[in-house]
C-alpha cells in the first residue's frame, strides 16, 4: 500500500525490488527502516523526505536527479547498506545519537539545534557512537558533536559546532576543509590519513584542537 500521513515505511524481505520514488503523495513523514535482507536500490529521485527515526541495515540508496535529502529529526542508526547519492541531514532540536555502524553514507549534514529545554546551559549534542563512513561531503552546521569518528571522503565544511568527535580525511583525491561562516575556528580533532592526494584549506582557519598528519599532504 502507498503510505499516507505519518505511516511508518519499512523495506524488508517481503519484496527486494528496486524502488523509484515518483511522488510522496500525502505522506508527511514517519519512521523509515531498511531491514537486513532488503537488497534493492531506493532511488530518492530528488525528493526531500522528512522522517523521524532512520534505520538502515541493508540495500542501496541513490539519487539520479540530484538534491535529494532524507531529513531525520530523531535517532539515526546504521548497520549495513550503502548510499551512492543523496544526503542524510540530521536535523534535531535537542540531543540525538547517530550510530553509523557499517553503513556507507554519501553526503551528510549535521544540524543540531537548541529546543530551549534540552540541556544545562543550552547546549545541544549529537553523540556519534562508533565510526561513520561518509564517502562524499560532510557539512557541520550547528550543535556539539561528541564521541566517535567521522571519516570524510571528500570535502568538509564547518559552519558551527565543536566537540570531541574526530574528523578523519581519508579520501584518495584532493579534499577541502572550509568554514564558510561563523568564524575561522575548527575546534574538533582532525586526522589526515590519505593514501594519495592533499587536504586544502579553503579559507584561513584556526585549528584549535589536535591535528594529526598520518599520511598525505596539506
Amino acid at each position: 500500500a502507498v503510505p499516507t500521513g505519518a505511516n511508518a515505511i519499512t523495506f524488508d524481505t517481503t519484496s527486494t525490488n528496486n524502488v523509484f520514488i515518483d511522488s510522496l503523495g500525502t505522506w508527511s513523514g514517519g519512521t523509515f527502516t531498511i531491514s537486513a535482507g532488503y537488497t534493492g536500490t531506493i532511488n530518492l529521485n530528488g525528493k526531500t523526505l522528512n522522517v523521524t527515526t532512520f534505520s538502515q541495515s541493508d540495500g542501496i540508496i541513490t539519487d539520479t536527479v540530484g538534491g535529494a535529502v532524507i531529513v531525520a529529526s530523531s535517532t539515526v542508526t546504521g548497520g549495513g547498506g550503502t548510499w551512492t547519492g543523496g544526503k542524510l541531514k540530521i536535523n534535531k532540536a535537542g540531543n540525538v545519537t547517530w550510530t553509523p555502524s557499517s553503513t556507507s553514507w554519501y553526503d551528510v549534514q549535521l544540524n543540531v539545534t537548541n529546543d530551549g529545554s534540552c540541556c544545562s546551559g543550552g547546549n545541544q549534542t549529537l553523540t556519534v557512537s562508533g565510526t561513520a563512513i561518509v564517502t562524499h561531503d560532510l557539512t557541520y552546521s550547528s550543535g556539539t558533536t561528541n564521541g566517535g569518528t567521522i571519516n570524510v571522503g571528500r570535502n568538509f565544511d564547518q559552519t558551527g559546532g565543536g566537540g570531541t568527535t574526530t574528523f578523519t580525511f581519508n579520501g584518495t583525491g584532493t579534499q577541502t576543509l572550509t568554514r564558510t561562516s561563523g568564524g575561522t575556528s575548527v575546534s574538533n580533532p582532525i586526522i589526515i590519513n590519505k593514501a594519495s592526494g592533499s587536504v586544502i584549506m579553503g579559507t584561513a582557519l584556526t585549528l584549535s584542537d589536535d591535528v594529526t598528519l598520518t599520511a598525505g599532504t596539506v
